[in-house]
């Protein structure tokens, strides 16, 4: 009689369905200037990893570095996709993402259509490569929308800083991505700050809540910078990004959050309830 209640007893326990698995919080890493690594339940991307002109401002990317980025060491390994705002030297290396390309037979790449035209000029370039290149060509005021397995992109079509007089022909993207369903980054690249340049965009700012966006730090330190942040990203957290070496004393003394330090991480707060 005792061994059969234990068996009922048992089977009882079995039938109790498995407690409510919580998944770790996504997780946002600092490489150099906007580089950035995201993380979140076994899927992970990166922003504007390697670039091949620093400007005497901004941390260099060593060949160590680059090298790992490109052929996919730890921490830089299993990514799914790539993402770059804009073709402009401190942020994009057509030769170490054709590297990248050749080194990881199924990494995807996002990028503006004039940078795909800088990597095709490499030497390196392969036809293959083609596949898994997304060259995007929206204009201002409009989104392209892509599909990463689970993961939506959204690439919003946002002027460079100092537009329209200077850069006036640059593509540039701001990013939001939909890497799980609670973890959703924004990086919005070297993008201006002037508040009319993201109406087009506001019903889908307003859409979804970002759980972390990534802007150039300057943003941080500008009344208009702020009132745009504030009033238009809907995000619950903001992080500087493009910080020289030598960080702004204006900046440090902020408050603001941002990253500086090769390797500092940053949770990305849960929004999927919002």
């Amino acid at each position: 009689m005792t061994r059969l209640l234990a068996l009922f007893a048992l089977a009882a326990c079995s039938a109790q369905p498995a407690p409510a698995h919580d998944p770790e919080p996504g997780k946002a890493t600092a490489i150099r200037n906007e580089g950035v690594i995201v993380e979140a339940d076994g899927r992970k991307i990166l922003f504007d990893p390697i670039y091949d002109n620093h400007f005497e401002m901004y941390h260099e990317v060593p060949e160590a570095l680059s090298k790992a980025i490109a052929n996919g060491n730890a921490p830089y390994d299993g990514v799914d996709a790539v993402f770059v705002t804009h073709a402009h030297g401190d942020h994009f290396s057509p030769s170490g993402l054709v590297a990248r390309l050749a080194a990881q037979p199924y990494v995807r790449l996002f990028v503006p259509a004039q940078a795909v035209a800088a990597m095709r000029a490499d030497a390196n370039w392969q036809d293959a490569f083609e596949a898994r290149v997304e060259g995007i060509d929206a204009g201002f005021g409009e989104m392209a929308t892509y599909a990463l397995g689970e993961t939506r992109v959204q690439a919003l079509g946002v002027p460079h800083a100092g537009w329209p007089a200077r850069h006036r022909d640059l593509q540039h993207y701001v990013y939001r991505i939909d890497v799980t369903e609670s973890a959703r980054v924004m990086h919005l690249g070297d993008a201006s700050h002037d508040d009319q340049l993201y109406e087009p965009h506001a019903e889908t700012l307003a859409s979804d809540r970002t759980g972390i966006a990534f802007v150039p730090y300057w943003m941080l330190l500008d009344e208009g910078g702020r009132a745009m942040i504030e009033g238009r990203l809907n995000a619950e957290h903001v992080v500087g990004i493009h910080v020289p070496t030598d960080v702004p004393a204006e900046l440090r003394a902020s408050g603001e959050d941002f990253f500086s330090i090769l390797g500092e991480t940053r949770d990305i707060p849960d929004t999927h309830a919002h």
